[in-house]
């Protein structure tokens, strides 16, 4: 799947049957994620003709465009993203899943940061594995830096939710 709007922020999900049971599954749980969008641009695949796959759309409120998978418009970005993380993985020896992390997290300009699909979509600052420094870590508390009358996390023994977490004074 690929964003075709300013992002082309692309996903990658495997498929294990190409029926409509399996894509609507998938797009679910896209949409669940992400959130669902006004349309999708699809071949005439059986999986997307389906009465079962016009259901799933209607009931998200997403409309469907169908268009031969030859026709060189729109598909045309698709085949070109397909084709540029296939190139990624052979050129890096690398899986398709981390040839779609580099297309992702890899500027359009060469220049700018901000023009990388991942930055487009999620409007903040991606770190990038193995370019940028990890933080520094966070100083660990210990019970010799919190004195008695300050403010804590406390958990609630009666909550029965296993982070049932609230402020708290800390006991003598």
């Amino acid at each position: 799947m690929i964003d075709c709007g300013l992002s082309r922020f692309a996903l990658w999900r495997p498929l294990r049957r190409q029926d409509t049971a399996a894509v609507v599954r998938e797009l679910e749980s896209v949409f669940l994620e992400r959130g669902s969008p006004s349309k999708i641009l699809t071949d005439n695949g059986t999986a997307f003709a389906s009465g079962q796959f016009k259901q799933f759309t209607d009931s998200w409120d997403v409309r469907l465009r169908f268009q031969c998978g030859h026709v060189p418009s729109r598909n045309g970005i698709v085949e070109r993203n397909h084709q540029a993380i296939k190139t990624i993985a052979a050129k890096k020896g690398c899986t398709v899943p981390e040839a779609l992390y580099w297309y992702n997290v890899t500027p359009k300009d060469d220049v700018s940061p901000s023009t990388a699909p991942a930055e487009a979509l999620h409007q903040y600052h991606v770190r990038v594995k193995g370019l940028e420094a990890s933080p520094l870590p966070e100083p660990e508390a210990t019970r010799d830096s919190i004195k008695v009358g300050d403010v804590v996390w406390v958990k609630n023994p009666a909550a029965n939710a296993p982070c049932a977490m609230e402020p708290g004074i800390l006991p003598r």
